[in-house]
């Protein structure tokens, strides 16, 4: 970031979180979003895959595992519990001053997210021939 701002480097991508206070400063312009559809701030902002890249699409997501023997009843309690507060207007106020988006799921929802970027990102890691250092 420093050295984006500094002029050292011409490009580079980064999480919202931490490139909005400097785009809405004018330091920093948004050429395109890696997500799968538009950022709600920035509208007019391009997907990559609008901007000419096919079928790339990455985002971030945060999540609240648990162990796998969790009783279904609290799980039901703390579903319900979080979604309340994901949803209320306090908390998207708050999210959405840092470019964050509240989107509260099923744990069958997160489940599938979370396989679905394994899968995505072992054939990236595979593809590229990164070993763990």
């Amino acid at each position: 970031m420093t050295d984006l701002l500094g002029g050292q480097v011409q490009l580079l991508m980064l999480n919202v979180s931490t490139a909005l206070p400097h785009v809405k400063a004018g330091k920093l312009r948004l050429l395109a979003v890696t997500t799968a559809k538009r950022f709600y701030m920035f509208p007019a902002t391009p997907k990559v895959i609008e901007a000419g890249v096919p079928g790339y699409e990455s985002s971030g997501w945060y999540g609240m595992p648990v162990t796998g023997g969790t009783p279904k009843p609290g799980l039901a309690k703390l579903h319900k519990e979080t979604t309340a507060i994901l949803n209320s207007a306090s908390l998207k106020e708050q999210f959405g001053t840092q470019g964050l988006e509240p989107a509260p799921t099923s744990a069958e929802e997160f489940g599938k997210i979370l396989r679905t970027d394994i899968e995505k990102w072992a054939k990236v890691i595979k593809a590229s021939g990164a070993k763990p250092e």
